[in-house]
């Protein structure tokens, strides 16, 4: 586990994009699954790495938080979910397909409502919590996705390390 201490908007997109510029170079590409409180800036931190992205330019990036999913044209396409709705409406078997797309890079906010009988390999878990004006970024990774922790902590992004 990596954890960085994010102190502006500018620190929280050096890391998205630093995440973006690996998850790339991963074969194949983790599921980022992404937990937080309302407001903590799980979006913001996906807009930031999906700009990092070739084509980016043609997505609209935004929470999918009414159709549960965006799909963004870029390179590699972008698989958004926003979870939060499942809390109360319960699973659509047909986003699995989405879900499981080892083409796409698959981002996933409120992760913490995906069904327990869905078995996810190779996921990096990025748990945001907001901290008086600070944002605290937990990374954990399964173990192949380890790598990028490693290559994550190199960067030097006001991080403090447990």
């Amino acid at each position: 586990m990596v954890n960085f201490v994010l102190s502006s908007l500018s620190d929280t997109k050096n890391l998205a994009q630093s995440l973006a510029r690996l998850i790339i170079k991963t074969k194949p590409f983790p599921k980022i699954l992404f937990q937080g409180a309302l407001g903590t800036g799980k979006t913001t931190f996906i807009r930031f790495l999906v700009e990092t992205l070739p084509g980016s330019e043609q997505a609209e990036i935004s929470s999918p938080s009414f159709n549960l999913v965006n799909i963004y044209p870029t390179t590699p396409e972008v698989a958004h979910f926003d979870l939060y709705r499942l809390n109360t409406s319960g699973w659509d078997e047909s986003l699995e397909e989405l879900l499981f797309d080892q083409q796409k890079i698959v981002l996933v906010e409120w992760s913490e409502f995906l069904p327990p009988h869905l078995e996810l390999k190779h996921t990096l878990n990025i748990k945001i919590i907001l901290q008086e004006q600070k944002r605290n970024v937990e990374i954990r990774a399964t173990e192949k996705e380890k790598t990028i922790i490693s290559l994550l902590k190199t960067r030097g992004l006001h991080q403090k390390l447990i």
